[in-house]
């Protein structure tokens, strides 16, 4: 079984997804405003075997009823798009002045990375905001799930540029680590793959990276 959809790309990659498709029934699709809200389908390990697509294509049935009865939103996910939304559009307050900067240099400058080429995908804008919001904003925030440790993790699709959040946010940290806080830092890539995309000189690499290749 397939959905079908009058169009792939509905909005623009630089901004905030302002539309999405409802899956239905039978293989169906609407198209509805506003953004896709963060959602999970609970399902036994042995029916989730093969994700989605595995669902889909061995017993259809089964994806339809997940639609109708299994599917659960994410609040918190939810919660924290609205409040990093409603910080962004206060001009990001209670920054440092170096973070300020960064935002402003990055995200502020619209005309001149249209110019240059330059621009990042709204999904990259909103990773490295959530995580200064968290870290900086609200204190460095813990979860729930971390204890008393201040861990964060950025879950982005293939393609949408990931290693980019990572250089992002190797820039933040280690001006915030220099002006503000003087925190250590450390990344770990998960391989040398990873390490090699960053493509910084080996003195400042040296510093930044601890290879876990697991090969």
């Amino acid at each position: 079984m397939a959905y079908v959809v009058d169009r792939v790309v509905i909005s623009e990659a630089f901004r905030e997804p302002d539309k999405h498709y409802q899956l239905l029934p039978g293989g169906k699709s609407r198209l509805v405003a506003g953004r896709r809200p963060s959602m999970r389908f609970l399902v036994s390990a042995r029916d989730a075997k093969g994700g989605i697509a595995g669902l889909v294509g061995k017993e259809a049935g089964l994806f339809e009823d997940m639609l109708a009865s299994s599917q659960q939103r994410n609040d918190f996910v939810n919660q924290l798009r609205d409040e990093v939304r409603a910080w962004r559009e206060a001009g990001y307050p209670d920054t440092a002045l170096v973070t300020r900067r960064l935002l402003e240099w990055w995200f502020e400058r619209d005309e001149e990375r249209t110019a240059t080429g330059r621009r990042f995908f709204f999904c990259q804008r909103e990773a490295i905001e959530t995580v200064i919001y968290l870290y900086e904003v609200q204190k460095r925030r813990r979860m729930p799930e971390t204890g008393d440790f201040v861990r964060y993790a950025l879950k982005l699709a293939t393609g949408t540029g990931k290693t980019v959040v990572m250089a992002l946010l190797v820039t933040w940290s280690t001006l915030h680590r220099r002006k503000v806080s003087g925190s250590a830092i450390e990344l770990d890539p998960p391989g040398c793959v990873v390490s090699d995309m960053a493509s910084l000189p080996e003195t400042v690499s040296s510093l930044l990276f601890r290879s876990t290749d697991s090969r």
